[in-house]
């Protein structure tokens, strides 16, 4: 074979991912949706809440921030702490925190059956509508990330 049959065959086989990667930054979007929870309404409820028969169910107004999405958190440790912390940096003033714990009994009851949180989740993603985006146990690494990276695709629709 001849350089130049070469050259060119090498040419065409760097040029064909190059062109490729181009058209898929161009034109494709690398998003997925977050799932919006209970739009069916609540199927089950945690144990001791009142069914609420609200189709699509959202989170009480009260309970809501305006402004930013509300990360509801029902348990504190070491590696939620560290979790959050991680959480917040990434989305600075974007995000409310609400710590469940430091409320008393009664309203940590209420928050926990209006965010029809059941066990092993101990996190929950309200958008500014009431409506429930993600529930999460901050403990693990993966479940921080995931919403890390569903944070970050939720702001980017505020």
């Amino acid at each position: 074979m001849s350089k130049r049959i070469v050259f060119s065959l090498l040419f065409v086989i760097l040029l064909v991912p190059g062109l490729i990667f181009v058209f898929l930054r161009v034109f494709g979007e690398n998003e997925f949706a977050i799932p919006v929870y209970h739009e069916q309404g609540v199927q089950e409820w945690p144990e001791g809440c009142l069914p609420i028969n609200q189709t699509p169910y959202l989170v009480n107004k009260n309970l809501l921030d305006d402004q930013s999405p509300t990360l509801y958190l029902t348990k504190i440790s070491d590696e939620i702490e560290t979790s959050l912390a991680r959480v917040t940096e990434q989305s600075g003033d974007s995000i409310h925190p609400v710590f469940v714990q430091d409320l008393d009994s009664v309203n940590q009851k209420s928050v926990v059956c209006q965010l029809v949180l059941i066990e092993p989740w101990n996190t929950v993603l309200v958008d500014t509508e009431g409506r429930i985006r993600g529930y999460y146990e901050l403990s693990t690494r993966e479940e921080t990330d995931r919403l890390m990276m569903e944070l970050k695709i939720l702001l980017k629709q505020y």
